[in-house]
């Protein structure tokens, strides 16, 4: 009797546990696949002339993004100092340092995630193709329309994930003025909602050819959370190494084996 409870009890538990490894997995097998996408584009001779071609333009707007998003940190930051004469001026400002810098750096990486995903799309789409090819997969069509309907087709499916990291940002700063935790508040609300918007990032190239609209892709980083957390992970490790991080795009383009087709 108390054996069958026991049985009974099992298959919840095994049901959650399966879930929790598949999930370890899927993490696992999105830091690979970046990975992967490295290794492929280093050893691939047409990866390699379609990288060549974009490199420069990669890194013309990572400069960009490094100077915009630690010039609009530093105004904020300035904003929130407070009074020199304030008891508590030099706690808060080294807080407010340390803090700033790490706001800075997430926001000059989305920043370049944004610009890249949208300026470099018409060179980022082929390499998607190619890699799918030497898979054996097979995408659908792109209706003709040339590198402008790809640049507006980038731009247009970066307005939400954009302005929920907005919402984000505004959240964090209201989070800022909450006594003693409200800085640590602050910043891991920015992070979170940072990592969400570069997983929006990182599934467009592909997404994007499926025809795959917000609603979808929502939902496809929802059923396979530990698959896009781990490829974000990888990426933003990546995107703080000097060089690699012009490649976390290309990476992402030709390495992620998600979305799939149907």
């Amino acid at each position: 009797m108390f054996g069958a409870r026991r049985r009974g009890s099992n298959p919840a538990c095994s049901t959650a546990g399966s879930a929790l490894a598949i999930e370890v997995v899927g993490f696992a097998d999105g830091m690979c696949d970046m990975v992967r996408g490295l290794v492929l584009l280093w050893r691939d001779m047409r990866l390699r002339a379609m990288v060549s071609r974009m490199v420069w333009i990669l890194l013309a707007l990572i400069v960009l993004a490094a100077v915009g998003g630690f010039a609009l940190t530093r105004i904020v930051e300035r904003s929130l100092m407070p009074p020199e004469t304030a008891w508590y001026a030099p706690l808060l400002g080294f807080l407010l340092g340390v803090l700033a810098l790490l706001v800075g750096l997430l926001l000059a990486l989305m920043l370049y995630m944004t610009l890249a995903g949208i300026l470099a799309a018409p060179l980022i789409e082929p390499m998607v193709r190619h890699a799918a090819a030497l898979r054996g997969e097979r995408l659908p069509d792109d209706p003709p329309g040339g590198a402008l309907r790809v640049v507006w087709r980038a731009a247009s499916n970066s307005v939400r994930p954009l302005l929920h990291l907005l919402l984000c940002g505004v959240g964090a700063l209201l989070l800022w003025w909450v006594p003693l935790v409200g800085p640590l508040l602050a910043a891991a609300v920015w992070t979170l909602g940072s990592m969400r918007y570069l997983c929006f990032e990182l599934i467009d190239a592909r997404a994007a050819l499926l025809g795959w609209g917000y609603g979808r892709r929502r939902e496809e980083l929802r059923h396979h959370a530990g698959y896009w957390i781990g490829a974000a992970c990888m990426a933003t490790a990546l995107l703080l190494v000097p060089l690699l991080n012009l490649l976390v795009l290309p990476a992402a383009a030709v390495g992620l084996r998600r979305p799939r087709a149907g």
